[in-house]
């Protein structure tokens, strides 16, 4: 049988909910967070430093400040898929709040003749 509840529990239930997300802000504006980013590109790649300047700005326009609240840790593959796998190992390692990979490899030799 579910009791309703009375008035002090639900003016501590609004309370709680009307407090909760100012102090979670708080504490978000105070942390600095972690993107790791993983391009198929080269670093040099013009496309790539475009989509780059793009991301930095969309972050920027949404209060996520490069060198500021957040940290972004920028790695490029230059197309090579065994460089790629092990700086996507070296981007978890540091253990980002998100990861973000931009781009497909090429395809390998052997799925060449492959649709």
């Amino acid at each position: 049988m579910v009791r309703p509840l009375n008035r002090r529990a639900c003016l501590a239930l609004l309370g709680t909910i009307v407090v909760l997300p100012a102090s979670a802000q708080a504490q978000q504006a105070n942390a600095t967070r972690r993107l790791g980013v993983l391009s198929v590109t080269a670093a040099d790649d013009a496309i790539g430093q475009t989509r780059s300047a793009i991301l930095v700005e969309a972050l920027a326009a949404h209060g996520w400040k490069e060198h500021g609240n957040l940290r972004i840790d920028w790695r490029s593959g230059a197309g090579d898929r065994a460089r790629i796998a092990g700086l996507a190992d070296e981007l978890i390692a540091l253990k980002p709040d998100i990861l973000l990979a931009v781009g497909t490899p090429p395809r390998s030799k052997s799925c060449a003749g492959a649709p």
